[in-house]
């Protein structure tokens, strides 16, 4: 007789819990515990650690965090990047099981919504929208390969930037504040509000085997950067960012031929490239290094409220929003954006 349970994850079963997602091909860095550390840390939302059994063996898990504002509160997996997907399970059964266990959790916690975030679409007959989509770029041959296959305008920036003598350095936590203003000043110019620092720190303290940092330099100023992360299948990048004024000199171009570069090296099969809004600049920028851009897949069951949240790139009110966010001061914006990013997940 097969005996099948979901249960949280409880104190002392982390060990358990990594070792099952890192067996998972889909899983990321963002699955494992390390990442549950650094949003309660950093933000104080509470994680909800979800596991399917059959008897008592792993069959499935589904990260969810209580994401608490004063605009109402949500559970959301997974919060605060592009990386899918939430759920990874070994079955159908499993997969079912985990959404139903939280929905019946959401409404516990009579939260707003229960969100979920997949590349794949799940069996759900939940709402649905399709406003993001996820680029990445396949590194099966060999270095030469990828160069070609990047689009020739692409690769003469590349080199122009390289001719103009910017160049890219690694670097951990000692290159966090370098890293910051340029993040920083990309948030504002996007009208978008920036995380705070002290998340970067928590990330690689939380990650020391799986985080750094690329930054591009020009005449020793950092103009552009990534945050890098990786395990062992998985190599992408979460938030990056580049001056204003340094664009001319083509930063970003370096910046992403660089990290193509470095997970080809280690040998990566492919380079997340992450989460961009559908038909939009930054989706076409990633595409066109040979990317390939699939749409996401957001679910959203509604509990105590009575419409979608509307805090997606595309949602009118957040395009208003967005404009006011990109006229504040950048030293104003970088103080009050903080508050508002630990509230849209």
């Amino acid at each position: 007789m097969v005996t099948s349970t979901v249960t949280q994850l409880a104190e002392g079963e982390a060990a358990n819990w990594d070792d099952f997602v890192r067996g998972d091909e889909r899983a990321t860095p963002f699955h494992t515990n390390a990442w549950k550390q650094v949003v309660e840390r950093t933000y104080g939302h509470k994680g909800h650690y979800l596991i399917s059994k059959e008897n008592d063996e792993p069959t499935g898990a589904l990260p969810l965090f209580h994401v608490r504002s004063p605009l109402g509160s949500a559970l959301v997996a997974l919060p605060y990047v592009g990386t899918q997907p939430s759920v990874l399970a070994r079955n159908s059964k499993a997969e079912i099981q985990l959404c139903e266990a939280a929905l019946r959790l959401a409404r516990e916690l009579k939260v707003g919504h229960l969100e979920l975030r997949q590349l794949e679409p799940l069996p759900l007959d939940w709402e649905m929208r399709q406003s993001y989509v996820n680029v990445s770029l396949p590194l099966g041959g060999t270095l030469d390969e990828v160069w070609k296959g990047v689009e020739s305008r692409v690769r003469t920036k590349v080199r122009a930037a390289e001719r103009r003598g910017l160049s890219v350095k690694w670097a951990g936590a000692d290159g966090i504040d370098d890293f910051f203003r340029v993040y920083a000043d990309t948030m504002h110019r996007l009208g978008s509000p920036p995380h705070k620092k002290a998340l970067f720190r928590n990330v690689l303290e939380a990650y020391p085997d799986g985080a750094e940092l690329a930054l591009v330099t020009d005449g020793g100023q950092t103009v552009a950067g990534a945050f890098v992360m990786h395990d062992k299948r998985w190599f992408g990048f979460p938030w990056a960012g580049s001056l204003t004024s340094a664009m001319k000199n083509h930063p970003n171009n370096l910046l992403y031929w660089a990290l193509i570069e470095r997970a080809s090296k280690r040998g990566y099969r492919t380079f997340d490239l992450g989460r961009s809004p559908k038909d939009s600049g930054t989706a076409h920028f990633k595409v066109q290094w040979g990317g390939a851009a699939r749409p996401l897949h957001y679910y959203y069951a509604l509990v105590t409220a009575s419409k979608l949240p509307q805090h997606e790139a595309t949602d009118p009110l957040m395009q208003t929003a967005s404009r006011i966010w990109g006229k504040l001061p950048l030293g104003l914006a970088n103080r009050l954006g903080p508050s508002l990013a630990r509230l849209l997940p």
